[in-house]
């Protein structure tokens, strides 16, 4: 077995060759990875005395461990040239997990932000309506001074229609925008 991987290391990503045997596991590789990436201690050596060893414990083997693929984890015991593939990006660290999956975002239009804080972040939105505002309970949340909890909604539809934008009226009442379409003559684009 021979597998170009890229290994997701808490130095960076790192290109790597795994070659091994046929019969090699997920759980092996995982190991090897850790063993060749994470930074050990340099204590001073341990020097055991003769008479001391009587009260050593036999090292036990420790959890497999494990390794993380498409952002999903692998069973330590799957077989390796099975479970990975060439140009497969891996972790063993869980929290870098879903950096793993190289799979595209779902969505038929897109959101970006362009300006503020928030400024490059893109929202894929499937078809049917999606809140906007800085409350919890909006599907796209803008963490901005002055953005009201339920600023506007935003509903796409199936087919060539485009996206339409409906403002949110204000707590003060009547003198809002309504309808749909386009909030103060800017038009939404789905791309």
């Amino acid at each position: 077995m021979r597998i170009a991987l890229t290994a997701l290391t808490p130095q960076g990503p790192a290109d790597v060759i795994v070659s091994g045997d046929d019969s090699a596991n997920a759980g092996q590789v995982a190991e090897a990875l850790n063993e060749a990436f994470t930074p050990r201690e340099h204590l001073a050596p341990v020097i055991m005395h003769p008479r001391a060893a009587w009260g050593t414990l036999p090292a036990s083997p420790g959890p497999a461990q494990s390794l993380w693929v498409d952002g999903k984890p692998v069973r330590p015991e799957a077989p390796a040239a099975q479970a990975l593939r060439d140009g497969a990006v891996v972790t063993t660290d869980s929290r870098a997990a879903a950096a793993t999956s190289l799979a595209e975002p779902t969505g038929v239009a897109e959101l970006r932000i362009v300006g503020g804080p928030g400024a490059g972040i893109v929202h894929r939105l499937g078809p049917g309506a999606a809140t906007i505002g800085s409350g919890a309970s909006c599907q796209i949340q803008l963490r901005v001074p002055g953005v009201p909890a339920h600023a506007c909604t935003v509903t796409v539809s199936w087919g060539l229609g485009e996206p339409t934008l409906e403002p949110a009226i204000p707590a003060g009442g009547p003198g809002a925008a309504s309808g749909s379409g386009a909030a103060r003559g800017t038009r939404p684009s789905a791309s």
